[in-house]
């Protein structure tokens, strides 16, 4: 139990100095919380508030009461005002022996910003540098003063301990093979307790690394010598000294790794399709390439309709349950009396000799032989104790996305707004527990039966990759689809009367629009984020690492109505938006038809259209007067006139001028310069995103123009930044801190200035893309310029690979043949191995913590080993049907792990560019 520690009085025996050193700004004042009375149990307004003295140096002293020994926890925070900062990392623990008659802490400040806070996260602590509790016991001493250095140092191999050297006599005087070890059994934390031979001397000291085995020390801090003056013995004191993290002489940790979505492995045993199990393979031949991390896309269940329509990774029905298409077969089958392993493998055969993955089919008969399977070990596993404990550890989520699969079968669709009786969740079924009599159990328990078996065979990834201490890094989407298990549980947590999407950008000039909800962040912060924490939680069972699509968004979403189909017409969630009178105070007439209807006059139709104008604006529009028109009631909205060209496509009675013309009618949509708030009554109103491009703009006269102009700006960048910087910050501090995995965000483009700052302070790594540079005012990022707190890569799962790219824009790859890698004269036609391998390097060399690569850039390097048809390798192309989510490898894993010249050219690459060595 905690020491419940006392206000000081008769009978107090020992006190305790806390010390610490912080240079804080004005109207700051540190102090300690702990979980004793002494320390307010953790109550902020009971915090002991500490003196300033000298130097940076604060102080607080307590009394407490004799005891036989004493151990409680405690923080430093900062108050400033009414604002509470919490230093990072783990609570501190203090222990101390009852009959000392002074305990003094000597601590540091932990700072949020700190880039090695970074090394504490799971990716470390419990794979790259995971260790054993050690058997040894810790060293102690009994002499009347003592010293106890402590030193935070997750890096550290298994098989090495950190160890202390120094000046004293305790300390070897300096000899490493008389060097103190240190105990690792609060890992991260080192400490070792002595007591110095002499006393009143300046001792001085430095931290080393030793291996365990050989006893040879390998590595010692760079540096000058860390000092700490020894006063002359008094009293029974124990002196605790706190360092943070050691000085290596390397510099920064940094690791490699591979991106590769799981449906795209192939190996003796996949079916189609790459499974959870195939990951370990993956793992063995990253290690034996010096790689410390493979990148997955997002693998939740993305099951709507059993077309190719659900091949989206990004497009999940739920965001814990896992995607079925993963399941190894075999493995599940094994004994089986209904199922042959010589008819799985004559399957297995068909859909392996397919290049590429066939989704629906895969899916299909995947699901056609887990019915079979379940129908005979249906008894066995519902009355089995480990399903009993499956289920009522995950029944939050797996109850519900069982019953939604259910009903979506019953009903033919997803949509549960038409379920009838069943279009909203009743949510005391949570708390049912597993037994025979839960409503409709047999249909429900197949689908328990299926996660029950993925969650096994990715667990089992998992902890092999764990055990070859190769970090998993999964993507996940920013949002949930529509029709999904979470907006069926939690309406009140999503926005589905709008969809996410994107501002008309250089690649996609009208937007975009997905079929996903939006967040309702203020619903999501009144229950203490419990939907995003339970993700989390749920995902950091197999993952180290995780990086969250989108991270924009956690500022700002663009939110686009239901009714548009170009994105276009969305505006930002959240925003302030100009009330009328400001627009007005600004020297804009404002005229609610002339700037929020859609510009519509008769010489742009006339423009459009030619001889069809007549025809068209009799159909679709109204001449409100002469030369004016507005759409008609049935065509007022993009959505409107999407079902209409639908409509006309499915009865075969469409036009071949039809495509034209609905995009021109989309287009005329488009012609606004601002969005009505929605709810506002006409009083708040946003700028159309990118409003300079239409029509509508052109027409106005310069000084309306040059006002629009300084407006939009304003808004888009200066205006807002303070409040997304607010917004952000209060989001990604609940997702930061759900769980210990390491985070990153996919904040690729263009992005308001507030959000690197925020994703810094935070420790949220950056995704940095050649091709795609944060900085609109250049053409090509250079890895040089990287910040450490970073992922680098050459290219993204929805961008052309290397070789890819080379080919299809010439004059592009000739400008970066000259400025990026600084060669002269033509450059090659095509993306030759060696080309590529001077790509990879630059980036390997790269600042960035880690540098991940597409399996597809990293096989470009060799010639013999890459695919003939680059234009086969991209995973995701938009505008290209035949690429979309299908791409699997051209060759085994089992075939890679034989590649021996090119598996240890890569690893060669990345000990050149001190990737491999972890000090």
């Amino acid at each position: 139990m905690p020491l419940q520690c006392k206000s000081p009085g008769l009978g107090s025996a020992m006190k305790i100095t806390f010390k610490i050193h912080f240079n804080t700004h004005f109207g700051q004042q540190l102090a300690i919380l702990g979980n004793c009375d002494a320390l307010g149990n953790w109550n902020p307004s009971q915090a002991v508030f500490m003196s300033h003295i000298d130097h940076g140096y604060w102080v607080a002293n307590l009394e407490l009461p004799q005891r036989s020994h004493y151990k409680f926890t405690y923080k430093y925070v900062i108050f400033h005002g009414e604002h509470l900062e919490w230093e990072e990392g783990q609570n501190r623990q203090l222990q101390a022996k009852g009959s000392l008659k002074h305990v003094e802490c000597q601590d540091y400040w932990r700072s949020s910003c700190d880039p090695r806070n970074t090394l504490f996260t799971a990716a470390f602590t419990k794979n790259i540098m995971a260790r054993k509790k050690p058997k040894k016991k810790a060293r102690t001493s009994h002499a009347d003063w003592v010293l106890r250095l402590q030193v935070y140092a997750p890096r550290v191999k298994k098989t090495d301990h950190v160890c202390v050297l120094g000046s004293d006599y305790t300390l070897g005087n300096w000899n490493p093979k008389k060097a103190l070890e240190m105990d690792s059994k609060n890992f991260p934390l080192w400490k070792v307790e002595f007591s110095p031979k002499k006393k009143a001397q300046l001792l001085e000291y430095k931290f080393g690394i030793r291996n365990s085995i050989s006893g040879e020390i390998t590595t010692i801090e760079q540096g000058a010598n860390r000092k700490l003056w020894i006063p002359p013995a008094s009293e029974k004191s124990l002196v605790i000294l706190t360092d943070y993290s050691l000085s290596y002489p390397i510099g920064n940790w940094k690791g490699a790794g591979v991106a590769v979505p799981v449906f795209s492995l192939r190996t003796s045993s996949s079916m189609g399709v790459g499974e959870f199990l195939d990951l370990k393979k993956c793992v063995d031949w990253a290690k034996a390439c010096g790689m410390k991390i493979i990148q997955l896309l997002p693998i939740n269940d993305t099951n709507r309709t059993g077309s190719l329509s659900d091949r989206s990774p990004y497009s999940a029905i739920s965001s814990s349950a896992l995607n079925p298409i993963y399941m190894n077969i075999q493995a599940t089958a094994k004994g089986s009396r209904y199922i042959s392993q010589r008819e799985l493998e004559q399957l297995r055969r068909i859909f392996e000799s397919n290049p590429n993955l066939d989704y629906a089919s895969v899916y299909e008969n995947k699901l056609k032989i887990l019915k079979t399977l379940y129908s005979e070990q249906k008894e066995a596993f519902m009355t089995a104790k480990s399903t009993q404990v499956f289920f009522n550890e995950n029944k939050h989520w797996l109850y519900p996305y069982a019953l939604f699969r259910v009903y979506s079968e019953k009903y033919g669709h997803t949509n549960f707004k038409q379920w009838k009786k069943n279009a909203k969740f009743r949510h005391n079924l949570h708390v049912l527990e597993w037994n025979r009599h839960l409503p409709l159990i047999k249909e429900i328990a197949f689908w328990v039966f299926i996660q029950y078996h993925l969650h096994i065979q990715l667990h089992e990834a998992s902890l092999y990759a764990r055990q070859k201490h190769v970090v998993l890094k999964v993507d996940i989407p920013m949002g949930v689809a529509k029709n999904s298990v979470d907006t069926w549980v939690y309406p009140e947590l999503f926005n589905t009367k709008v969809h996410a999407g994107a501002p008309p950008s250089d690649i996609a000039p009208q937007g975009q629009s997905w079929e996903t909800a939006t967040f309702n962040w203020d619903e999501m912060r009144n229950n203490q984020f419990a939907w995003w924490k339970s993700r989390l939680i749920h995902l950091s069972q197999y993952f180290d690492f995780f990086c969250v699509d989108r991270i924009p968004d956690f500022f700002r979403t663009w939110e686009v109505p239901k009714e548009a189909v170009h994105g276009t017409l969305g505006m930002y969630n959240k925003t302030i938006p100009y009330y009328i009178d400001e627009i007005r105070k600004k020297g804009l007439n404002f005229n609610y038809t002339r700037f929020c209807k859609p510009y519509i006059r008769e010489h742009i139709l006339q423009a459009l259209l030619g001889w069809r104008k007549q025809g068209v604006s009799e159909y679709f529009f109204d001449e409100i007067e002469p030369g004016v028109f507005n759409f008609k009631d049935n065509f007022d909205t993009q959505k409107k006139i999407q079902v209409f060209f639908e409509k006309r496509k499915r009865e075969k009675s469409q036009d071949p001028f039809d495509s034209i013309l609905e995009n021109i009618l989309m287009d005329l949509h488009d012609e606004v310069l601002f969005i009505q708030d929605p709810g506002s009554d006409s009083s708040y109103f946003h700028p159309r995103h990118s409003l300079m491009k239409t029509r509508s703009f052109r027409e106005l006269d310069a000084h309306s123009q040059a006002v629009l102009k300084e407006m939009h700006a304003d808004y888009f960048n200066s205006r807002q930044e303070d409040f997304w910087r607010l917004e952000g910050l209060w989001k990604l501090q609940a997702v930061r801190y759900a769980t210990e995995m390491l985070v990153c965000g996919n904040a690729a483009g263009t992005i308001p200035r507030c959000v690197p700052a925020v994703m810094d302070e935070l420790n949220i790594l950056k995704l940095c893309i050649q091709r795609m540079p944060s900085d609109s005012q250049i053409e090509f990022a250079h890895p040089a310029d990287y910040p450490y707190l970073s992922v680098c890569t050459t290219s993204s799962h929805d961008m052309a690979p290397i070789r890819l790219w080379w080919e299809s824009d010439r004059e592009k790859a000739q400008r970066f043949y000259h400025s990026v890698l600084g060669k002269y004269g033509p450059a090659p036609r095509f993306a030759e191995d060696w080309l590529c391998k001077e790509i990879l390097a630059q980036h390997l060399h790269a600042p960035s913590m880690w540098a991940i690569f597409p399996l597809q850039d990293l096989l470009a390097i060799n010639h013999q080993l890459r695919r003939d048809h680059p234009h086969e390798e991209q995973v995701y192309d938009p505008d290209n049907p035949t690429q979309q989510w299908q791409y699997r490898m051209h060759l085994k894993l089992e075939d890679l792990l034989k590649a021996v010249d090119f598996n240890s050219d890569i690893k060669e690459l990345i000990i050149q560019s001190g990737r491999h060595s972890n000090y």
